[in-house]
């Protein structure tokens, strides 16, 4: 998967494997308004308690992603990393996302979290998405059911089963919010106001 680039990303969809796992994935190239990357048209599954190294995966330096709680929950706090797996799907805080390695417990905000992702959960070569990733295409003329086609199979958010898919960006907010993606029926939107300690869905993209 870490080696294939946006100029072999076919927009019939291509079939990879993410060497870090052995899971498989669909991705495809989606195109508008001159804008192009390649994206998962599913959500990234990296089991609880994975070591991630910089030749493999899109971080600074080695990171174990928390173990899985197997718990349909939320952390008790925004910093520290947490994910859990329910029903076949993985879900993630901001924190565990963005590779974060804060162990504060209990707190109501990250007074000490001032910048955006150092990096994140990906596969190397591939990122989180950023709101200007997704806006130029969304607002003009991508919010269409063509849009929504290309975009992929959507699942769930972890605390709304059914009615409404999220998906982090690396973008913070605040202190306590960060930044997401939100499907809700037809309707797709960029959102600001995602608690951190919330478990929301990953896909990773490639912009080059």
């Amino acid at each position: 998967m870490k080696d294939l680039t946006l100029v072999n990303c076919s927009t019939d969809g291509t079939n990879v494997t993410d060497s870090r796992d052995g899971k498989s994935y669909t991705v495809k190239k989606i195109e508008s308004n001159d804008v192009s990357f390649c994206y998962m048209l599913s959500n990234l599954r990296l089991d609880g308690g994975t070591i991630l190294d910089t030749a493999t995966s899109n971080v600074s330096a080695e990171y174990a992603l928390p173990a899985d709680t197997g718990e349909s929950g939320w952390a008790n706090d925004y910093c520290k990393p947490y994910m859990a797996s329910k029903g076949g799907e993985y879900y993630y805080n901001w924190s565990a996302a963005t590779a974060r390695v804060n162990d504060m417990v209990g707190i109501s905000s990250c007074s000490n979290d001032t910048d955006n992702s150092v990096g994140d959960i990906c596969p190397f070569g591939w990122r989180l998405p950023n709101r200007n990733d997704i806006a130029e295409m969304l607002w003009n003329g991508g919010n269409n059911p063509g849009f929504l086609a290309n975009f992929g199979r959507f699942d769930v958010y972890q605390h709304d089963v059914g009615n409404v898919g999220r998906w982090w960006f690396d973008n913070r907010y605040s202190s306590t919010y960060a930044q997401y993606l939100r499907l809700n029926g037809a309707s797709i939107s960029i959102n600001l106001d995602g608690d951190k300690k919330w478990g929301y869905s990953v896909r990773c993209m490639r912009s080059s």
